[in-house]
């Protein structure tokens, strides 16, 4: 589980604002995608974020995607190290509720059909556990993030 700066655990579907990233592309809105409790990612434990404008609208842009805690991969070690060790002591993340989250539940609902659809369809032609569970269980995790975003 991952704190933000007043000690509230951020989960899938919480809408989270950065501060004080050495890169200014990387401070803004952005919305948690994995939080490292979704079984299906393997024990993955960093937070997956993806960007969104002030009004919620779900950027389509190139750096659309971070990761929490921020590193930095430039082609320049010594910038990718001074961004780094920048963002360790000054980057904040904070859960808010500034952002209309209309989009990312959209997205979330979106998510889960599919990934029924998916389990359904490796069920149905016979396939093992090894494909049909990843998938329920992707499908449960973005469920369990509708019903705790209330929607």
């Amino acid at each position: 589980m991952t704190l933000d700066k007043n000690g509230i655990t951020i989960q899938a579907g919480d809408i989270v604002e950065i501060k004080g990233a050495f890169f200014k592309n990387d401070n803004g809105f952005w919305y948690v995608d994995q939080d490292g409790t979704n079984p299906a990612c393997l024990g993955k434990k960093n937070l997956t974020l993806y960007k969104i404008g002030k009004t919620g609208k779900i950027s389509t842009s190139k750096g659309r995607i971070a990761f929490w805690p921020l590193f930095c991969c430039t082609s320049n070690r010594a910038k990718n190290a001074e961004a780094n060790d920048w963002n360790t002591e000054h980057a904040t993340i904070e859960v808010t509720n500034k952002v209309n989250n209309a989009q990312v539940v959209e997205a979330f609902q979106k998510l889960v059909a599919e990934y029924k659809e998916a389990a359904e369809y490796y069920e149905m032609r016979g396939y093992g556990e090894a494909w049909t569970k990843p998938n329920t269980d992707n499908a449960e995790y973005y469920s369990r993030a509708l019903e705790r975003m209330g929607a």
